[in-house]
Parts: C-alpha cells; structure tokens; sequence
C-alpha cells in the first residue's frame, strides 16, 4: 500500500512539473508571437496608415481617406491607435483599433492639430493644437477634459518659436519632451513636467529635433541637425550626449520596445540600426514613401500597476486597456 502511494504521488508531482513546463512554454510562445509597426505611407499623393510584423512582412493597410491619415502611435496596451487624418474637413485625432476599425474622432475643430501621443498609462492623449492658446494640450482617452499644458516658450531673441515633430510622454509618466523651431533655430528640445510646472531647454545649442524617449526613461534619443547630423542619445537633463549614428538621412528615430534597436525613415523606406549604431538595414522596401513608424511587441506591453501609482512593464500579464 505504501509502495502504491508513493507511486501515485511521483505520478502526480511529475504531471504538475510537466503541466506547469507546458504553461510556461505556451505563455513564453504567447509573448514571442512578434510585434507589430505602425506606419504611414504616401502612394500617389494619398496618405494612408498601414501596419506589417516587426519582420517586415505582413504589409496591410488599416485605413483609406483621400484627405490623409498619419502620425500613428499604438496605445501602451497595443489595442488602440492613435493617429490625425483630415477626413472630416479638418484636422482631428482620432483612435482606432489595430486592424483599422472602430474609428472614432476626439477633438473639435481647431486650426491646428498634431502630433498626438499617449501617457504611459493609456488613459491620456497629448498633442499639439491651436484652440484658445497655440500649445501642447492633454486629453481623456476619450476626448473629454481637454487642458492647455504648456504655451509657446520662446527662447531669448527668438520669439518666432513654433511646435513641431512631435511630442513623447516618460515611461514613468512624470515629464513630456517637445521639439520647437524658430527663427534663429532649427530645432530645441523642451521638458515640461506632467503638471505643466518645469519648463527647461535641453537642447542649448538650437539644432535638436525628434526626440524620443528610451523604453526605461534613462536616455532620449533625438536628431542633431548641426555638423556631424545623426542620430544621438542624452540623459533626461540634456547631459552626457552620446554618438549612436553619423551621418545619417533619417527621419526622426523611434526606439524598438526592448530600446536594443532604433526604427526610423531614410530615402522614404523604413530602416533598422541596432542602439549601438551597428547593424544598419532596410526592414521593408513598399511602393511610397512610408514614415513615422511606431513599434509595439507585447512582451513589452506597458500598464499601469494595481496601485494605480506608476507605469510598470509587465509583459502579458496585465495591460492597460
């Protein structure tokens, strides 16, 4: 009888050992299922956004508006896209899910609108616009609650200062990093806080553009427009500027989800360099011209903790939509 019991609790410890092997295998294959870019294309003087594997095939268009869609960005949770289009006349944002559908339209009409980019936790939207003051403005994911975070800063002697090229929200929620350009600069690089206090140049010498923070929120990436032009790296205080590619073509650069590689547009296709600047390739070569590419993997989802208190990747375990 001993012997019997012995016998049925190796058999039942083997089949849990087993079971659990087979659950972290399928949850493993689950999170490797590859991610997914989001771009814009222009063929025959029509902008449209598309989306393909991060290995570059799987090409497939999402939407098809004569006036123009573009400037997509995938939510933390990769189930929404955010994106403007002039499908309505004028400018506007919208989100729509990953597969083009359940489109729907967020702001009123203003004379200007752009850029828009989620908070680290999927419930914010933030994005350039020209309502009763031209600035950076934040909204509801939904559209609602719609404040002026921050006006123009114009740099000293330069008071012709306007936005441009996008904005990025910190994985930890707490600062936003603009782009403006002016008269006597063709590029600066701001920091805000999340509550619109802090205002600070990192750029110093006026020829920063795209910039981009590092999925751990310990590097920015951004263009350098002086001599030398390429791509380059600095902490979130503008410090430690570090080389990554020169020279280089490109459009403005995007980090992959795990920051080892940098996605970006050179010659109108969208090419791939490892962080360290080595390793540079053409991912996909398409008829247009295809631009701002927005990388999303699952694995790397971002949501926000049970607490509610920061931003944390957790993988597929939880997500933030």
């Amino acid at each position: 009888m001993l012997g019997l019991l012995q016998f049925v609790r190796i058999h039942l410890a083997i089949s849990v050992v087993v079971g659990l092997a087979g659950l972290i295998t399928a949850r493993h294959t689950e999170a490797r299922q590859g991610g997914q870019i989001v771009f814009q294309s222009r063929v025959d003087d029509n902008t449209d956004i598309y989306v393909m594997d991060e290995d570059g095939s799987n090409v497939r268009r999402l939407t098809d508006a004569p006036e123009g869609d573009r400037s997509p960005k995938w939510s933390p949770g990769g189930k929404r896209i955010v994106f403007v289009s002039d499908r309505d006349g004028t400018r506007h944002v919208y989100t729509m899910d990953p597969d083009g559908g359940g489109v729907l339209r967020l702001t009123d009409p203003a004379t200007y609108v752009s850029a828009p980019v989620w908070s680290s936790g999927g419930q914010e939207i933030a994005f350039f616009a020209n309502y009763q003051e031209y600035g950076i403005h934040i909204m509801d994911r939904d559209g609602q609650n719609v404040r002026l975070l921050t006006g123009t800063p114009d740099r000293a002697g330069d008071p012709g200062t306007h936005f441009q090229l996008g904005i990025d929200w910190s994985p930890d929620g707490r600062t936003l990093i603009f782009n403006t350009h002016g008269k006597e600069s063709d590029g600066v690089i701001w920091a805000i806080d999340a509550d619109g206090r802090n205002l600070r140049d990192l750029s110093k010498d006026g020829q920063d553009l795209c910039q981009a923070w590092s999925p751990d929120g310990q590097r920015i990436l951004f263009r350098f427009h002086g001599p030398d032009a390429g791509f380059y790296t600095m902490g979130p205080d503008g410090r430690n500027r570090r080389e990554v590619l020169v020279p280089v073509r490109g459009a403005c650069p995007r980090w992959s989800p795990d920051g080892r590689e940098i996605i970006f547009s050179m010659d109108g296709d969208i090419h791939i360099v490892s962080a360290t600047g080595k390793g540079l390739r053409r991912l996909v070569e398409l008829p247009g011209d295809e631009y701002s590419a927005d990388w999303f993997d699952p694995a790397y989802a971002r949501a926000v903790s049970a607490e509610g208190r920061s931003p944390a990747t957790w993988g597929r375990i939880k997500r933030a939509e």
